[in-house]
């Protein structure tokens, strides 16, 4: 699965260097150590989804990284012993033995013809966007429906950021550049604004150092001010846990969050569920119903890009899983309620979008549904868009 690669975590990082430092080693050496470095990966694994601290075991790891890069085998070898040998991994170790590989580990297949089908939208058709024409991804259309967001590629080594586009006409739309006050030195990208002008994004420029992904600033005269972190208690306490990105509702009192865990040396994430959030005095903080609000919707397949529809009775997300074929499924669902104090129903699958798609977004009135979606052709991102029928 090609997943938009919202973190590189930095064990993925780690786990190419070291296949690259092999080529050095005597043979021997090399299979004790890559053995030796497989058990490490399955602990790595096995704490985070248990949500257990690995601080220290990161450290150790990264300077087991820089050890094996200087070629010295014999220390680095027993770096991975000393890892081996801590008390919370050594808690496990009949657990490491029984872990699959990731690549076996992907969620459970399905049969797609079982899922209900929402005929809610017309064919989609690309939109045209003046004075662009790289990656379109994770688009976010204005509550107005006035200017549509999107980042270009999130691939690893891509500059990825906020780019901001003005609406020409129903179809197309004026490219005005890199979003001013948005553009770090990281990946800027997945943005979500509320009917205050408050424009929630992931960022990763201090994930590595405390865990934090979201941030916030005002969006005012085609330019954002006052960006910080979200507010609240919102971050996961385990590194390869990541809040991936998220959506605001228009009040901008409720936050729906796609929490992500990554397996060690992997760029797709392993698991990833739809949380929500309540705005408090003191920021945002897991709503206690979020649980049973959510239960339908969470499955053992990836849920992830939210959208909330002004009103709050629609949740529209999407879903990547295998089918029983092997084939990758990529579907973008809506799950409907009578009333905002009611939990979200059985999802359906939007039947008219079809191939590589994800993150669909909204304006207020509803009539009309943006997403993006991978071209057969040139294999870009781009955006497309859909009205509603119904």
């Amino acid at each position: 699965m090609k997943r938009r690669n919202k973190v590189i975590v930095v064990m993925s990082v780690l786990v190419c260097v070291f296949a690259v430092g092999f080529g050095a080693l005597a043979l021997t050496a090399a299979d004790r150590i890559r053995a030796k470095f497989k058990r490490v990966q399955a602990a790595v694994t096995i704490l985070g989804r248990k949500q257990i601290a690995l601080n220290g075991v990161v450290q150790q790891i990264t300077e087991f990284k820089k050890t094996l890069d200087k070629g010295d085998a014999v220390n680095a070898e027993k770096l991975l012993d000393q890892i081996l040998a801590r008390k919370e991994v050594v808690s496990i170790a009949a657990e490491i033995s029984r872990e699959p590989a990731a690549s076996n580990r992907f969620n459970p297949p399905i049969q797609a013809s079982d899922e209900p089908i929402d005929n809610t939208f017309s064919v989609p058709r690309p939109t045209e966007i003046q004075g662009y024409s790289d990656h379109m991804m994770e688009p976010c259309i204005t509550l107005d429906g006035k200017y549509l967001m999107f980042n270009n590629s999130n691939e690893p080594g891509a500059k990825t950021h906020i780019h901001l586009c003005q609406r020409l006409d129903t179809n197309i739309f004026k490219y005005i550049g890199e979003l001013p006050g948005t553009v770090s030195d990281s990946k800027d990208m997945a943005p979500s604004v509320d009917n205050a002008g408050n424009l929630y994004y992931t960022c990763l420029k201090s994930y590595d150092r405390d865990l934090k992904s979201l941030y916030v600033g005002k969006l005012k005269d085609e330019s954002v001010t006052g960006v910080q972190e979200v507010s609240g208690d919102i971050s996961p306490k385990v590194q390869t846990w990541i809040n991936m990105d998220c959506c605001i509702s228009a009040d901008g009192k409720t936050l729906v969050v796609s929490r992500a865990r990554f397996d060690f040396g992997s760029i797709q994430p392993a698991e990833s569920d739809l949380q929500m959030f309540v705005k408090g005095e003191n920021g945002f903080a897991l709503d206690p119903q979020s649980i049973s609000v959510l239960k339908a919707v969470n499955s053992p397949a990836l849920e992830y890009a939210p959208s909330l529809s002004a009103d709050q009775l629609e949740l529209y997300f999407t879903r990547a899983q295998r089918d029983l074929e092997g084939r990758l499924l990529m579907r973008i669902l809506v799950s409907k309620r009578d009333k905002v104090s009611s939990p979200f129903g059985p999802p359906s699958v939007l039947g008219v979008i079809q191939g590589f798609v994800e993150a669909p977004t909204l304006p207020a009135l509803n009539h009309e549904l943006f997403f993006h979606k991978r071209d057969a052709e040139d294999g870009k991102f781009k955006i497309y868009r859909c009205e509603r029928t119904r």
